[in-house]
């Protein structure tokens, strides 16, 4: 397993390995409030469990597919249980920003 830097990756060459070993990282649980790695990695190990669940885990998957299969599928979601998927993304937009820059 090796070292995944989030910052170094982009959306086309990081793979399902990658995310696995990202995800593998994050051993600490629930991340702190200031820690954005921990946030990330949080996030890729719930990704990790959602390829699995779909068959998108294959070493070399890339990893942008299971995020795309998963907004998706929250889209189906919210769509399915009334909450505004849209607005939800618009309000997590807001909060990455702010932790993204904390002197905004």
């Amino acid at each position: 397993m090796h070292n995944t830097t989030i910052s170094l990756m982009a959306d086309d060459t990081m793979t399902f390995a990658d995310l696995a070993c990202l995800a593998h990282q994050n051993t600490d649980g629930v991340p702190s409030e200031a820690d954005n790695a921990g946030r990330a990695g949080a996030a890729a190990a719930a990704l990790v469990t959602f390829a699995r669940c779909t068959g998108l885990d294959a070493d070399e998957e890339p990893a942008a597919t299971a995020v795309v299969d998963l907004l998706a599928n929250l889209m189906h979601l919210c769509g399915g249980t009334g909450m505004p998927f849209c607005e939800l993304l618009i309000t997590a937009a807001q909060h990455y920003g702010c932790e993204a820059d904390p002197t905004a």
